[in-house]
């Protein structure tokens, strides 16, 4: 016997609902709370946490400010607040000298980091050999010896 179209409609709808709203209690039971997320923090990452909280608090100040100032103003959104357009800003184009000379020092101290990791990197592979082999010296015994 065939079911009506209606028990199979109504199967698809309590299916998927039930689906969905498994999904959605796992979500909100499983996911910890801010506070237990910090405090999974090792001690070091949590220091830098609280050092710069009261930094970004001090940025979303300053930039609920200039919001405010934005929002009360009828001059346009790039023309209000101390933010300057970079188009209307005299010789801090892209193309200008000191932009020049910036980027390229950024792009240095960029590739310095990166070949100073390169050279941690060779020492930990390095390491990880020496530890394998001392390991498969240490296992490798012969199979007539007990201990």
């Amino acid at each position: 016997m065939e079911r009506s179209l209606f028990m199979r409609w109504a199967k698809v709808y309590i299916v998927g609902g039930a689906i969905i709203g498994s999904g959605v209690l796992l979500y909100k039971y499983s996911r910890p709370t801010d506070e237990e997320l910090i405090n999974r923090f090792s001690p070091e990452v949590r220091k830098e946490y609280e050092r710069n909280k009261n930094l970004r608090q001090e940025e979303q100040k300053e930039l609920m400010k200039i919001v405010q100032q934005s929002a009360s103003s009828k001059d346009p959104i790039w023309k209000t607040g101390p933010l300057e357009s970079p188009f209307e800003r005299g010789n801090t184009t892209p193309y200008s000298s000191n932009a020049i000379l910036e980027r390229a020092k950024r792009q240095d101290v960029e590739r310095r980091e990166r070949e100073e990791m390169d050279i941690v990197r060779q020492n930990l592979q390095t390491l990880h050999k020496q530890q394998q082999e001392e390991e498969s010296l240490k296992t490798n015994k012969p199979w007539w010896k007990v201990w």
